[in-house]
């Protein structure tokens, strides 16, 4: 597999701090050999593709849980009792019938993926091969190595520079130790399986009287078969999982002061009960429940506005399908504003942007125009319909540089149990990391590594690259599947708008019940932002796995309000019930456990 001169070129040592080793396994070189060249690919990493250097292949990503891949972990697992010999020729026969069948540069269905990807800009995660059933030596060599390993075969992964036939090119292959030898296993180019590394790199490679392991075959013609130089490259990215240490927040006063641009949504049983569904299949917010509903507020700010001098204007929402829904502009005396509108079975406000300070200044106005008055029209907050979410005025909480922002989506990510329970569990409409597949977490990975390397630069583009890599896929809605995440990023990418609309959408939000749960919630993402910022170092990216149980929700819940500088108890009335005594539970059980151990003498 051609790579040319350019890998040569890139010893520089930023590089090589970033692209890391994994050489678990270097005890199988052999004596003056480089221990670099033999390298294990854990589960979970990025290897280097050639796209980046003028070749056409994107980076990969080794995601074990592929579907496609499945087939074989399970065949490796079958011959696992079988004799090494056995196991090694019953998985090279498997990759080249079953997973790889296709062999060929020019085949039609591996050249398309490739171009897919490329296309996509993305990284290619290396099941997509298996799909469609088409690979060349590095798949072939990649496969073979993960499934050695899940055979119990002890291996690594090598790719050397080699002849064949007069043919200097790079090629990819394993190699295990068996009686001190190093013994070469590739699926891919038979003529180099079952050989002593050694006699392969002897001047003129193997010979009719070189060794022949039993699963390796006699050359298939009269020509060279030398592997001329072990490489150092291409690099891998190992990504794995850090253990992320909880640091008490710094006493320092808040430097940053966030603006905040709420979406309180509010309906009733006529709203929730209506048909929303349209003949293609989509929903639609225009609808005679939600029409009257909006009607019935019109009646009421109208009463209000003329004590306090708000003026309201009916205008339309254009959206970007073509909806086009009537709204209500309340705009005060002071300048104040809010719009009253219309989303799928809700009643939704959206406000003039706000810091702290005005959230205390409006408090009684957003509690009284707003909640209150909702409420005397039946029409009240509820969790699960609609959702509470908060756009983040990106100027005054993001810095253009982007490392408040990184450091910002990786402590979210490191709390799931925010989204899987204690402000939110609506992970269809507000997906957080830890919901998406296997594939997409390691690309999430792999660019908050390249944003710390210097390869991302700035908010815009670690937004446009999280998008890009990371946000294409979600478990529910379709397009825009951006959209529809924990955190969207969307209006940070969006081209040729106002600097105001830029925004960080946390969607992952309950609907607030009152102005109080909105101030609180505000206040919880400013002390958090300012936590982070005053961290010497940045964030290290823990496991991104799911919370284990209720405790766990409580246990991530309770550390992120802590972190924020701000009194766990005093915001458990934001979480569900079930969630707040979820640790005395677990403590009880526990400690009911004990006594029976005592009582019973049990171990």
């Amino acid at each position: 597999m051609k790579y040319g001169p350019f890998f040569r070129s890139m010893r520089t040592a930023l590089i090589l701090l970033q692209f890391v080793f994994v050489i678990s396994g270097a005890s199988l070189a052999y004596s003056g050999l480089k221990s670099t060249a033999f390298r294990d690919i854990p589960d979970g990493s990025v290897m280097e593709g050639s796209l980046g250097h003028g070749g056409f292949q994107p980076d990969y990503i080794i995601d074990k849980n592929h579907p496609a891949l499945a087939p074989l972990w399970d065949h490796a697992r079958n011959v696992k009792s079988l004799p090494q010999e056995d196991k090694i020729r019953s998985i090279v026969q498997f990759i080249r019938t079953v997973l790889l069948p296709n062999r060929n540069y020019e085949d039609k269905d591996y050249l398309r993926t490739l171009k897919q990807f490329r296309e996509l800009k993305r990284e290619i995660p290396l099941g997509e091969y298996a799909v469609a059933k088409a690979g060349v030596c590095r798949e072939y060599a990649l496969l073979t190595h993960l499934a050695l390993k899940e055979a119990g075969v002890p291996n690594q992964y090598v790719y050397a520079k080699v002849n064949t036939g007069g043919l200097i090119e790079d090629h990819a292959f394993t190699v295990i130790k068996d009686k001190g030898q190093l013994i070469t296993v590739d699926s891919y180019e038979l003529d180099y399986s079952g050989r002593l590394l050694k006699d392969l790199m002897n001047p003129g490679g193997i010979t009719d009287k070189s060794y022949r392991a039993p699963w390796g075959r006699a050359k298939s013609g009269n020509y060279t078969v030398a592997v001329l130089d072990l490489h150092e490259f291409p690099k891998v990215f190992s990504l794995a999982p850090e253990a992320v240490p909880e640091i008490p927040p710094s006493t320092r006063s808040r430097a940053v002061s966030i603006k905040v641009g709420p979406e309180l949504t509010f309906t009733n049983e006529n709203m929730l009960n209506a048909n929303w569904s349209m003949p293609n299949g989509d929903v639609t917010a225009v609808r005679a429940e939600n029409k009257e509903a909006l009607e019935r507020y019109k009646i009421k700010i109208q009463e209000l506005c003329l004590r306090k001098g708000c003026k309201i204007e009916e205008q339309f929402h254009v959206w970007s399908d073509g909806w086009r829904t009537p709204e209500l502009r309340v705009t005060y005396p002071d300048g104040w504003w809010f719009i009253a509108g219309l989303d799928t079975s809700v009643l939704e406000f959206q406000s003039k942007e706000m810091t702290l300070k005005d959230l205390d200044a409006f408090h009684a106005r957003i509690q009284q125009d707003i909640f209150d008055a909702c409420e005397e029209l039946g029409l009240k907050p509820k969790p699960g319909v609609g959702g509470g979410h908060i756009h983040i005025d990106l100027t005054s909480a993001f810095p253009e540089d982007g490392r408040l922002l990184r450091d910002f989506l990786v402590d979210y990510s490191n709390h799931p149990g925010l989204a899987f329970g204690a402000l939110s569990l609506d992970q269809g409409n507000a997906t957080p990391v830890a919901k998406l597949r296997s594939d997409q977490k390691i690309a999430f990975r792999k660019v908050i590594s390249d944003f710390d390397y210097g390869l991302i630069r700035g908010r815009n583009q670690l937004a446009k690259e999280i998008e890009r890599r990371v946000y294409f896929h979600s478990p529910v809605y379709g397009d825009p599947s951006q959209k529809y995440m924990a955190v969207n990023l969307t209006r940070v990418t969006k081209e040729n708008v106002a600097e105001s609309f830029r925004t960080v959408e946390l969607r992952a939000l309950r609907a607030q019940r009152n102005a109080d749960d909105l101030k609180k919630i505000a206040d919880l993402f400013e002390g958090r932002i300012n936590y982070l910022k005053n961290l010497p170092d940045r964030v290290l990216v823990g496991t991104l796995l799911p919370p284990t149980d209720d405790a766990e929700v409580l246990k991530q819940y309770r550390s992120y309000v802590r972190g924020a500088g701000l009194d766990p108890d005093l915001y458990l009335d934001l979480i569900p019930a079930r969630y707040r005594g979820s640790q005395s539970i677990k403590s009880k059980t526990r400690c009911k456990e004990q006594i029976l151990r005592v009582l019973f003498h049990a171990p």
